[in-house]
């Protein structure tokens, strides 16, 4: 198990290091936001899961 820091917009970033590190898995954490205010602000954890191909946990 390796953790990496990086530093950069948010969804590219981490999934530029996913394919340089050669990821099996990421671990991203959600403030759960629903409705409007999720539509408002996004998902980063949505967007890095629906531009990889390997697993995504997304821990609330």
């Amino acid at each position: 198990m390796r953790t990496i820091t990086e530093f950069g917009q948010p969804v590219e970033t981490i999934q530029e290091a996913a394919d340089t590190y050669g990821v099996d898995q990421i671990v991203i954490g959600s403030h759960g936001r629903a409705g409007l205010q999720r539509i408002i602000v996004g998902s980063v954890a949505e967007n890095v899961m629906r531009g990889v191909s390997i697993p995504v946990t997304i821990v609330r």
